[in-house]
């Protein structure tokens, strides 16, 4: 999560870095094409004019900008004391979220440890 004044070169740095992976899953899976979308957020709250973009190409809704905007505080890191404090387990809890939500529907269980 970038200040915003960098959020332009994030996002591009964000492509750099997927540019091989996505060339490996292309020759992998004998793909036609692979496509990488950013959704990068500032601290702030601020998008890039790709966001939007990104966001209904991936079949989003439109208002999933708003509540990300509103939520960039806890929504990203929120607190938790004693061992869910650290930073490992804020990414993973960051990751866990997100991914549950880009591909389920339904209300699952949040980890506990590490492992899950």
């Amino acid at each position: 999560m970038p200040l915003t004044h960098n959020i332009q070169k994030t996002e591009r740095e964000k492509f750099a870095k997927y540019e091989n992976l996505s060339i490996e899953l292309k020759r992998l899976w004998k793909l036609k094409k692979v496509e990488t979308y950013a959704l990068v957020i500032s601290a702030e709250g601020v998008m890039t004019t790709r966001f939007a973009k990104n966001i209904a190409a991936l079949g989003l809704s439109y208002n999933i900008i708003r509540n990300v905007q509103k939520a960039v505080g806890d929504w990203v890191y929120p607190y938790r004391p004693g061992d869910y404090a650290t930073l490992t387990r804020k990414y993973l809890g960051s990751l866990y979220w997100s991914t549950l939500t880009l591909t389920t529907i339904g209300d699952l269980p949040t980890p506990e440890t590490n492992a899950e």
